[in-house]
């Protein structure tokens, strides 16, 4: 949890920077921070911000973070708006197996790309 907070202080400052601009209105320089975890282990590998500077964030949870947890823990997704708002995310798994969220990119349109792995998924495509 303390390593997703860390990330997307790092990236909204980041944008702060660029933008010149204070995203949260409260003169410190900062852009937001998010508590953003279930009740149990969580993982962030991926950040990327859309041109409308929508963050996405992506990794993996051994939670109930947005619905029941169907694998060894499940890969998760989630977009937050500008001003750290959750707009929406999803948790899934493919064959009940550890999935996660390692890449993430959004193109010009918003269209969103993830890259990541599961045990039983990369296995099936290897064989």
């Amino acid at each position: 949890m303390r390593t997703l907070i860390l990330a997307l202080t790092v990236m909204m400052m980041l944008l702060s920077c660029i933008e010149d601009e204070d995203i949260n209105g409260n003169g410190d320089g900062k852009g937001w921070e998010k508590e953003w975890s279930s009740e149990a282990r969580d993982r962030l590998y991926a950040i990327a911000v859309s041109p409308d500077n929508t963050v996405y964030v992506g990794g993996m949870t051994l939670g109930n973070l947005y619905s029941e947890k169907e694998g060894e823990y499940d890969a998760t997704l989630a977009a937050f708006n500008p001003k750290g708002d959750e707009l929406w995310g999803r948790q899934w798994s493919v064959n009940d197996d550890e999935n996660e969220v390692w890449g993430l990119v959004v193109d010009d349109e918003g269209n969103i790309y993830t890259g990541g792995g599961g045990e039983s998924f990369c296995n099936e495509i290897l064989s």
